[in-house]
């Protein structure tokens, strides 16, 4: 099982991509799934060095039940914890303009 501090910026960006296959086999995915991440996996993403990050946490309109899904089976097959990606943080984010700067861009998820 991972554990905490286990997402550097490189597996971070690996595992994007294999949610962004499972999007394309997913019948349900019916365009681009557009999420907005905070904390350490933004920081890990956008500023170079060897950040690390124990999960990774969605704040824009929340979790699509397509992203649910990918995820889920990312983290069955990676052996990681279920919530690798949650929108726990958005509870805790106060109603400010941010700033958005993309740091994947795939095929049916591009963040942000």
């Amino acid at each position: 099982m991972s554990t905490e501090g286990d997402f550097d910026a490189k597996r971070l960006v690996e595992l994007f991509g294999e949610l962004d296959e499972e999007f394309r086999s997913d019948p349900d995915t019916s365009g681009p799934q557009h999420i907005a991440i905070a904390g350490g996996a933004a920081v890990s993403l956008t500023i170079s060095g060897h950040r690390r990050t124990a999960d990774v946490d969605v704040v824009s309109e929340g979790m699509s039940a397509s992203l649910r899904r990918a995820v889920a089976l990312v983290a069955e097959r990676r052996n990681l914890r279920s919530d690798w990606i949650n929108d726990g943080a958005k509870l805790k984010i106060v109603a400010v303009e941010p700033e958005l700067e993309r740091v994947f861009s795939g095929s049916f998820l591009p963040l942000p």
